[in-house]
């Protein structure tokens, strides 16, 4: 397999904006994982636009497809080994709609109705937030 991201480190657009990701706050081993997604995204795309040419689709380099899991795992962390995983249908479902909330310029994501392997912090964010439950006629906590 050719490695697309080799030169991804040196090559820097005609016209930038200024902003980068912030590559240091991603372990190592999560940004081979975005990677590895963005390379099949990209591979995904250009078997559809190879297979549909009067579309004129243009399948979007994987560095551009890393670059977009890694923004969003940033936001909002995203269960990157289970996303690889899946089928070709649930990984462009999700893409498609992880791609509605992504500002590539600013670097930012709006989160719209939630990825399926977005990862599940709310409870531990909402921890301090208890309703009492009704066992009988005492009121208990859950553990």
């Amino acid at each position: 397999m050719d490695d697309h991201f080799k030169n991804a480190g040196s090559r820097m657009p005609t016209r930038s904006n200024g902003r980068m990701l912030d590559w240091k706050a991603i372990p190592p081993d999560e940004i081979t994982l975005c990677k590895r997604l963005g390379v099949r995204a990209s591979q995904i795309a250009a078997d559809f636009a190879a297979r549909h040419p009067s579309q004129n689709i243009i399948a979007p380099h994987p560095t551009v497809c890393a670059m977009d899991f890694a923004t969003v795992h940033l936001h909002v962390g995203l269960e990157l080994a289970e996303w690889l995983q899946t089928d070709d249908l649930t990984f462009v479902d999700q893409y498609t709609q992880m791609l509605q909330g992504l500002d590539r310029d600013q670097l930012t994501y709006t989160p719209g109705a939630p990825l399926r392997f977005q990862k599940k912090i709310v409870q531990k964010r909402a921890r301090w937030f208890t309703l009492p439950w009704r066992s009988g006629d005492r009121v208990t906590k859950p553990n």
